[in-house]
């Protein structure tokens, strides 16, 4: 709970401390992982939130959400080749990925993300997923 009352009052870098509990009691838990990717990310640990966010996702790669954070985040970073990789990604799994920024009753966030995704160029990401085979 101090974790939940640490992020009500913007207090980052502290929730994440206490959220990585809650990874702790359950590792393989892509949603535990990927929430403390978001704080660390909000906390300004943007390499540790990339790490967990690529770490929620190799534990549930069918989930195209966790590779477009996990994408927005390479791309926060610099790593634009990487970034487009899991672009990429995302959108094979679920082209409404990319989609997501039109749609007004999903999380601002998400929107945000998706229309980074989306001002990629598409070939880019094709480029970069014959570079993974």
């Amino acid at each position: 709970m101090q974790a939940t009352q640490a992020f009500r009052q913007r207090r980052y870098r502290e929730a994440a401390a206490g959220y990585e509990q809650c990874v702790a009691r359950s590792p393989g838990s892509p949603r535990s992982i990927s929430i403390s990717a978001r704080l660390r990310e909000l906390s300004g640990d943007l390499p540790g939130a990339i790490g967990a966010y690529l770490d929620a996702f190799r534990l549930n790669p069918k989930d195209g959400r966790l590779a477009l954070f996990a994408g927005a985040a390479l791309e926060a970073a610099g790593r634009r080749d990487a970034a487009a990789t899991l672009f990429s990604l995302g959108d094979d799994i679920d082209p409404a990925v990319r989609r997501a920024k039109d749609r007004a009753d999903l999380d601002p966030e998400i929107r945000r993300r998706s229309a980074v995704a989306d001002s990629r160029d598409p070939r880019t990401f094709h480029a970069a997923a014959r570079q993974l085979d």
